[in-house]
Parts: structure tokens; sequence; C-alpha cells
């Protein structure tokens, strides 16, 4: 046998065991005859018919080799194991950068908006197929979470994939404080006094305490004459609401006059005939208790 003779010069160092012939011709030991890799558990494909058989076989080790592809590549592995072991999951033995992974299709997540320039370590930070990613917008971006997580944790109930502030949408009638009449107009931040919202009251002399022309004599219920369609829109029937009406000298008084800051403790305006109307109350019900707007005018039995 050819081991008899060239054992002391064969590289292999009988991992090949002693059937020589097997690959080489009696020519001259560099004449190779072909081998048929696909009868081994690892059959060359594509790009792998193209490496050097010293690249799989360094130290002319032909034995106990890794089949898998970290086995060989793990130095390549851009996503530092991030992404499991299964390469052959996302990418194929043509080429590393011929990927076939569709995150919309293979996953239950799609990636819309800003997502899709997001790079895949951004959200799988280990194993993501050992590990479930949380799909909340608040497992990845609490950090970015100007609001302090105060509305709560249902990011898409205002904001898109598109951006944090590409196209804000938020339906403020299904909050406590429905925004209706002139509030409309007003712009976010009139009221919001924070990014978390934690600061925003809801009475009406939180913020417009500065336009009390009775400087408080009336007491914080603004509803009970007011209604947020305009302050010069105002309806309070003095005889109906409360248990003191005007007749006589008393009707053509003005609400100053007798509701002075000094009697104002003493005076209880809130028992009236009908319910103060609670800015903090549906639209509905709002609408339900709201007397008809009129105008004021000079012989009005009310605040002048």
């Amino acid at each position: 046998q050819c081991n008899d003779c060239h054992a002391k010069v064969e590289p292999h160092k009988s991992a090949l065991g002693k059937a020589c012939e097997t690959c080489h011709q009696t020519t001259v030991w560099t004449d190779v005859k072909p081998f048929d890799h696909c009868k081994t558990k690892f059959p060359l494909l594509l790009a792998h018919q193209e490496v050097p058989c010293s690249s799989g076989h360094a130290g002319e080790a032909y034995t106990d080799l890794p089949l898998t592809c970290v086995g060989c590549h793990q130095i390549q592995d851009v996503h530092l194991e991030s992404m499991g072991n299964k390469c052959e999951t996302c990418h194929a033995t043509t080429k590393w950068t011929d990927v076939r992974f569709r995150h919309d299709v293979d996953t239950q997540f799609a990636l819309v908006g800003k997502h899709q320039k997001a790079i895949c370590e951004s959200c799988h930070k280990i194993d993501a197929y050992q590990n479930t990613t949380e799909q909340s917008c608040i497992s990845c971006h609490g950090i970015d979470d100007v609001h302090k997580g105060q509305p709560g944790t249902l990011c898409a109930t205002c904001h898109t994939p598109d951006g944090w502030r590409e196209n804000v949408a938020f339906e403020h009638d299904i909050t406590r404080f429905p925004l209706i009449g002139l509030h409309v107009l007003v712009p976010c931040e009139e009221c919001r006094l924070d990014s978390t919202f934690s600061k925003t009251q809801s009475a009406c002399d939180t913020c417009h305490q500065a336009e009390d022309v009775h400087k408080g004599t009336l007491g914080p219920q603004c509803g009970n004459c007011h209604n947020p369609n305009g302050w010069s829109l105002w309806n309070f029937d003095h005889d109906q609401r409360t248990k003191f009406r005007l007749t006589g000298a008393h009707s053509g008084l003005k609400c100053e006059s007798c509701h002075t800051t000094a009697r104002a403790p003493k005076m209880d305006i809130s028992q009236t005939a009908f319910p103060a109307i609670d800015p903090m109350t549906s639209t509905a019900a709002l609408l339900d208790q709201t007397v008809p707007c009129v105008i004021p005018q000079a012989n009005s039995k009310g605040p002048s």
C-alpha cells in the first residue's frame, strides 16, 4: 500500500485513511483525482464550490468538522449571534449578501414607516429565535418617551411609524375633557404645561383666571353661566337658578353689588335649579345641560 512507503511524507497524517489511491495517482502526488464532495455529509453547493479545500480543512483536518454555517463563518457574523445560528433562514449559499428574509411575511411585525430603515440589531439585542422580541412601541422606545408614560403605553393612539412628530393625531373627545366651542381652536401647548400632561388641570379658572372679570367673587364654577362658545355668550336666570329672586330694585343691580370679594365665601351660588355645567363631562351630556346662549341686554337679570 502507498502508506507503507510514503507514510513519512503523507500530509494528512492518516486522517483520510490508507487508501491514498482514492484521490491520488501514481504519476505524481499532486495529480489529484476529482473528489465528489456530495458523497460526504456536506455537499459543496454554489459559492462553496469555489472555496479552496484548505479553507474548510485547515490544518489537514478532515474529521469531526462542523457542518453548520456558524461553524466556519462565526467571525463573519455581523449580527454577533443576536439572530441565532440558523444562518440559512435568511442567507443563501450564493453569497452572504443574498438575503431572502421578508419581515412582513415571515414575522408578525410588518416593517412600515421608519422601521424599514432600522438595522436588525436595533430591536434584536439577543437571539431572535430563542427569545421573543417585544412588539409594543414602549419596549424599544421607552427611552424616547417624552411623556414619561403619563398617557399610557399605547403610543399608536397618537403617533404613527412615519416618525414621532409626523402626522400626530389625537381624538380629544375620548378624554374626560372634550374640546368643544372655542377650545377646538386652541393649540395643545396653551393647556399642556409640560410634555407629561400630568400638570394639566380641567377647571376653567386654571387657564382663564386672568380673564375673570368677576375677580373670583362668583366662584370657580364658570359653567354655571358661561359656555365654551365664548365668554360673552352667557345665560343665568337668577330667579330660576337661585333661592333669591330679583324683584323690585334688586332687578337692576349689577352682580358685583352683592357678590363682593368679602361676601363671596358666604354666598353659595352652586345651589341652582339646574345642574352646573361640568367641563369634564362628555360632549353629549354637556350639550344636554347647556341652557340656550343669549347676548346680554341692558336689563338682563345676571352678570353685567
